[in-house]
């Protein structure tokens, strides 16, 4: 998995995030690179990384070290993961069951709930229903389960693959979702899929957006940035810019991650929870009001700073179109 080409430049090191927030943390380099040339044991702790791909993108000889870390947590196993891995098994979601229930989706254009969303945010389904209305509208397969990312990160491929077979039958054509952590595993599993802020992107003049006077912030989630492209992220600001008396701020480092991926809020749910505080930290001093973030996994970290409202952009869409 990792050639012998490493630079021991350091960059990797430099940019890794979970590395300022977890003194016990040995680095991407550490673990990934000079791990596998010493006859260490399994007692490297890899779980405070997020897969967030900052050290992918900063090494100059295009390492594959997020894909290294995972394939190391294939042979170990933490406690914090067991009850994501319970619920898979019992009804397919990463997550426990909420309240979601199907609402009116017959629509043209498909769409991927993901778990967080279905069953921890389900009023922005409900609102994307609406707010899709007027250029064809949502449905959702019967019978969707996990898209698999959860489990992935983790290291258990095979979890993950079984989930693949069940969705891939199921998700024909161009699919739209909400999580760009869903998006990025069902690409990967040869689907192809957008985030649902790109059909809204195609359509934002024909919708009726109120007026509003606000100074929010955007963060950008790792797997739609380094997964699904920079594109897309342009496709928010454009929408949010859109908006009538919207005041968009940008935060130092706006780039850093959130803490909200890898399986961190579950093995290292305190490292996690350091890292959100960080960036709400950099919201609030650029002056935000209000900080968006365009994906479930996000949201639900960031929200646990508790020091600034924390909403999903689609959730604040949905809240600001008539």
């Amino acid at each position: 998995m990792i050639r012998n080409s490493c630079l021991k430049c350091g960059r990797c090191m430099e940019v890794c995030p979970a590395l300022v927030h977890d003194p016990g943390f040995n680095g991407p380099r550490a673990l990934a690179v000079d791990r596998s040339r010493r006859p260490w044991g399994s007692e490297l702790d890899t779980w405070s990384c997020t897969s967030c791909g900052a050290c992918v993108e900063a090494c100059p000889v295009c390492q594959p070290l997020t894909d290294a870390m995972r394939l190391m947590r294939q042979d170990l196993q933490d406690t914090g993961h067991l009850r994501m891995l319970s619920n898979l098994e019992a009804h397919g979601r990463s997550v426990s069951r909420g309240q979601w229930s199907m609402v009116n989706m017959e629509g043209t254009h498909l769409y991927f709930p993901g778990c967080m969303v279905a069953e921890r945010m389900p009023e922005t389904i409900g609102g994307l229903v609406t707010l899709t209305s007027g250029f064809g509208g949502l449905r959702v397969p019967d019978g969707w389960v996990c898209c698999g990312s959860p489990p992935h990160r983790i290291g258990k491929v095979d979890v993950a693959d079984e989930l693949a077979q069940t969705n891939r039958a199921l998700l024909q054509g161009t699919v739209y979702t909400s999580c760009p952590g869903c998006a990025e595993r069902l690409g990967e599993d040869g689907v192809d899929t957008r985030h649902v802020l790109e059909l809204i992107y195609d359509h934002i003049d024909e919708l009726d957006i109120q007026d509003t006077s606000i100074r929010v912030a955007l963060h950008h989630p790792c797997h739609m940035m380094r997964g699904m492209g920079r594109e897309v992220l342009d496709k928010a600001y454009a929408i949010i810019n859109a908006v009538p008396g919207t005041e968009v701020v940008h935060m130092r480092d706006r780039d850093r991650c959130c803490g909200g991926g890898g399986g961190v809020m579950s093995a290292r749910p305190e490292v996690a929870l350091r890292m959100a505080r960080e960036r709400v930290d950099q919201a609030v001093a650029a002056g935000a009001e209000l900080l968006l973030a365009p994906c479930p996994f996000c949201v639900m970290n960031l929200r646990r700073a508790d020091r600034l409202p924390t909403m999903g952009l689609l959730e604040w869409l949905t809240s600001i179109i008539a």
